[in-house]
């Protein structure tokens, strides 16, 4: 079975990190969170020699999904979002609604989705191979607001806590920029204090 290769991309003016993850024996990708530029995320995709099949969306706020309807028009495989937050899309385009544990297939890459609300309802991460793309859930020095309209502390806590009791390799690719890139699970139990304080350290 292939290995899921992963491509990091900042762009917007918020520090935005998008990602493709490719199958590079089935010459697929998945675009996950296309805030911004559409043509850059396309470029990326060509480049690796991918053909883009599926968009993944963390959750919709609008800097992560800016460039969702450009992408989505390559995405013959569909476009994923939590149940919560699949239809509150306002852009024409049609998604297909996942739950925790939903299994997305890239290739063949296995995707689970792994609910984790609190910053948004309908916040997912994806977990694929030895890897977690986190969005606004966990980033490498803090984690998502939750002082926003749908916002709840007590479900953010509760989703740290998941993300913790993940297998300490598990590298992590957040949604901005803020503290770093990517790390591993057991590097942000030592220097994350909110992920640190979800556990009670």
């Amino acid at each position: 079975m292939a290995k899921a290769s992963i491509v990091q991309l900042e762009l917007g003016p918020m520090q935005n990190l998008s990602y493709l993850v490719g199958d590079d024996e089935a010459q697929v990708c998945a675009v996950v969170d296309p805030g911004w530029d559409a043509h850059r995320l396309i470029e990326a995709a060509e480049r690796n020699g991918w053909k883009i099949d599926k968009v993944l969306l963390t959750h919709t706020h609008f800097d992560h999904a800016n460039a969702l309807y450009e992408v989505s028009r390559m995405a013959e495989g569909g476009i994923f979002a939590h149940g919560e937050e699949a239809g509150t899309i306002d852009e024409g385009v049609a998604t297909t609604p996942t739950a925790d544990g939903t299994v997305i297939e890239l290739g063949s890459l296995r995707i689970r989705c792994m609910h984790t609300p609190g910053h948004t309802p309908g916040s997912q991460c994806f977990l694929v191979d030895d890897a977690i793309l986190t969005g606004d859930t966990l980033f490498i020095d803090g984690c998502g607001r939750v002082d926003l309209p749908g916002s709840e502390p007590e479900m953010m806590v509760k989703s740290l806590k998941a993300l913790a009791a993940l297998d300490p390799s598990t590298t992590v690719y957040p949604g901005h920029d803020y503290g770093g890139t990517r790390s591993t699970i057991g590097e942000l139990l030592e220097r994350n204090p909110y992920l640190a304080d979800a556990l009670g350290r």
